[in-house]
């Protein structure tokens, strides 16, 4: 079976199968791998599992999931956000990005990349699974994992935005990102 991009994690469940699927997967992978939600719950159990990839990584986590993945608290990651993805992302080689209001991307070469925009409407549940999906099939395409990365969040963001000026943050859902996507490829095409 070959594949050009492998997404796991979202809406598994952290169990010990899960955990036996994530490290199997990450041994044998060919192609990047996208770690999201419960995978990076299961790699917060074995951080070690990542240094048994043989294919590029990119972690996914929000603010909770990145304080049990390094054993912080959310308040020491929200206040030296920027370091810590950095030295995460170095330190592991993983191009890593940290969901929060402001995402960071952040390269194992350290390089950063920050998106302000988005909207408090995409704080919903699946929301992560959307921009996880967005990466996972620009990283299939064959575009670089850090590039694939960075964009992902730069599209999901705006089709949030779009999404909340059509139904407003109150009313959207993360499908309608998902919808408003067609229509920003046609104007970033114009």
């Amino acid at each position: 079976l070959r594949s050009t991009a492998c997404l796991i994690g979202c809406g598994m469940g952290c169990s010990e199968n899960t955990s036996l699927i994530l490290r199997t997967v990450l041994e044998n992978s060919t192609s990047p791998v996208i770690i999201d939600a419960d995978g990076i719950n299961c790699l917060s159990r074995d951080i070690n599992m990542i240094r048994t990839a043989s294919a590029p990584l990119i972690l996914t986590p929000h603010m909770g999931e990145m304080a049990r993945l390094i054993k912080r608290t959310t308040a020491e990651i929200a206040a030296d956000r920027f370091r810590i993805a950095r030295d995460f992302a170095q330190e592991w080689k993983v191009t890593l990005v940290l969901k929060d209001s402001v995402t960071v991307v952040a390269q194992p070469d350290g390089s950063l990349y920050l998106n302000t925009a988005g909207n408090p409407g995409m704080a919903r549940g699946g929301s992560g699974d959307v921009l996880a999906g967005i990466i996972a099939s620009l990283a299939a395409q064959g575009i670089e994992p850090g590039h694939a990365a960075a964009a992902g969040v730069y599209l999901h963001a705006a089709g949030g935005d779009r999404a909340a000026q059509r139904l407003s943050q109150y009313g959207m859902l993360p499908s309608d990102i998902i919808d408003e996507l067609p229509l920003l490829f046609q104007s970033i095409n114009r």
